[in-house]
């Protein structure tokens, strides 16, 4: 829908999610994941350093893994075609639409999103929780790769 309308320039993130759910493997990046990603890569990296790093400074992973920005985008959307934004208000009408998207988007990775980055990926997760994973080009801290796991 977002193509017909001609708003693909308008809400890049909502239809970068429209495509990723669709295909298996999403290796066409666009710049928005790849500003997504690159926080999420650095983030890592200084957790990999100081594993005692307070949570605000993986703050990226969270936004991500609870839709913060594409929620943004749906709202903006969603008042651009004069619907009203209860299905993006917080509670658990958003929580059961974002726990819906991981699972769709579980083991379906992003190839090459970044240059640091060589795959991200949902993974299965406990209900409640979402495990979002960075696999690096090279390894970090003698880690190849970084995992966030976060509760709903």
């Amino acid at each position: 829908m977002i193509d017909q309308l001609g708003a693909v320039g308008r809400y890049p993130l909502l239809k970068f999610y429209a495509d990723w759910t669709v295909h298996s493997t999403k290796d066409r990046i666009s710049r928005e994941i790849s500003a997504i990603l690159e926080p999420m890569y650095a983030a890592a990296v200084a957790n990999i350093a100081d594993p005692g790093l307070e949570p605000n400074n993986v703050g990226c992973f969270h936004s991500f893994a609870h839709m913060r920005d594409l929620r943004a985008e749906l709202q903006a959307f969603l008042g651009w075609q004069n619907v009203g934004p209860s299905p993006t208000n917080e509670g658990a009408t958003w929580l059961a639409f974002v726990r819906q998207l991981v699972r769709v988007l579980e083991s379906q990775p992003i190839i090459d999103p970044c240059e640091n980055v060589r795959l991200f990926s949902f993974e299965p997760a406990d209900d409640g929780h979402t495990t979002a994973r960075l696999a690096f080009r090279d390894a970090v801290g003698g880690r190849r790769d970084y995992a966030y796991t976060n509760a709903y």
